[in-house]
């Protein structure tokens, strides 16, 4: 006996489902996806546990590329000036 396959379901089309649990690379609780990695303790730590100070500083090193300028300027006058 045969089962039958529906051909038009494709599981990779479905975003990955987050789920909190317990980290033990970061020893934190946080949202983990099915595919789980660095990159989800690098987020946790950057929303909840990173100094402002540290994030302010970080964030004006950014530089975003301005088309009509052809030019890199600073994240903060890029969304500034617009």
């Amino acid at each position: 006996m045969s089962k039958k396959v529906d051909l038009d379901y494709n599981p990779f089309s479905e975003p990955p489902k987050a789920v909190m649990e317990y980290c033990n690379v970061c020893n934190a609780e946080h949202l983990q996806y099915e595919d789980g990695d660095l990159m989800d303790c690098i987020i946790y730590h950057r929303l909840h546990k990173e100094p402002k100070d540290v994030k302010k500083a970080r964030e004006e090193k950014i530089e975003i590329w301005d088309i009509k300028t052809k030019s890199w300027i600073k994240k903060k006058e890029f969304y500034s000036v617009k």
